[in-house]
């Protein structure tokens, strides 16, 4: 007999023991009616719904009081670690006042870690004399890579700051550090 007449012999009698009907005793409704009657429903019922769960049981308004309780104790837990890694606290920035001479310019920008690297973030204005370009922004607490963009196309460090480390984009960059202390705005 080859595998396939077993495979469909097999079925064939799945199919049949699933078709027969299953004997039940006959139904006592009476018996079972006073066996309902006689169970004590649980001590702490009083009539109020309750939720269960895991071998336990919460009333419904405990059970939304402790979910409250764990979303707020979330939203917490979540500001409190956001401040500690990004130090963006109003109480430790400090107003910078950047500054490039670039006589020939008709756009400068700065650009950095504090801006996202957007070259529209922080245009600066060229000052009367016309030679000098400046910005003040609030920066918080923290070291930052940063540099100038001139005419939307040429990218280049602050000649009167530090230098910092390749980038890996081929662009040079200055360092600004902003010591911790009190803000100046």
């Amino acid at each position: 007999m080859s595998a396939e007449l077993r495979d469909e012999e097999l079925e064939r009698s799945f199919r049949e023991a699933y078709r027969r009907p299953v004997p039940m005793p006959p139904l006592d409704e009476p018996a079972l009616l006073s066996a309902l009657a006689a169970e004590r429903p649980p001590a702490s019922s009083a009539g109020r719904p309750r939720w269960t769960g895991g071998g336990f049981m919460l009333s419904v308004p405990f059970a939304a009081a402790a979910a409250l309780l764990l979303v707020l104790a979330g939203v917490l837990g979540g500001m409190a670690l956001e401040r500690r890694v990004t130090p963006t606290t109003p109480d430790s920035a400090q107003l910078i006042q950047f500054a490039l001479v670039a006589p020939s310019a008709s756009h400068v920008a700065v650009v950095g870690d504090f801006n996202g690297w957007d070259p529209r973030a922080t245009p600066m204005r060229k000052l009367p004399s016309g030679a000098t370009w400046t910005a003040a922004i609030s920066v918080p607490e923290g070291r930052y890579a940063y540099a100038f963009v001139v005419d939307g196309r040429t990218w280049m460090p602050d000649p009167t700051a530090p230098l910092a480390p390749g980038d890996g984009f081929g662009h040079d960059s200055s360092v600004l550090v902003v010591p911790p202390g009190r803000s100046a705005l």
